[in-house]
């Protein structure tokens, strides 16, 4: 597995937009209590599929992707570490991309 960014990816993000205090890191902390880890190649969430968390990545690179009328399948972002997966979606009752993983994350 890479390297893995230390601390919280959603705080990193978060503090630079705003001070936060022990209480907000904390809270935004334990968003990021589950840690997982995926194969290179492997869905995250997809497409259609109930819109019911968001990832932060520690390490490796993922993407979304909207499959198209024609079948074709577009890339709508790429993810490095320390960016969140699924903002976007978690609004809607179901997600609008597939997460796919790049490499191992």
């Amino acid at each position: 597995m890479s390297s893995s960014l230390p601390g919280s990816c959603i705080v990193h993000q978060f503090q630079k937009f705003a001070d936060l205090n022990e209480h907000e890191i904390s809270l935004l902390m334990a968003l990021e209590k589950d840690p997982r880890e995926f194969t290179a190649d492997q869905p995250m969430a997809i497409e259609g599929g109930k819109a019911e968390r968001f990832f932060t990545l520690q390490s490796g690179w993922a993407c979304a992707t909207r499959t198209l009328a024609d079948g074709q399948r577009q890339v709508l972002d790429i993810f490095l570490p320390g960016q969140i997966l699924g903002l976007r979606e978690i609004s809607f009752d179901r997600n609008l991309s597939e997460f796919r993983t790049l490499t191992e994350v």
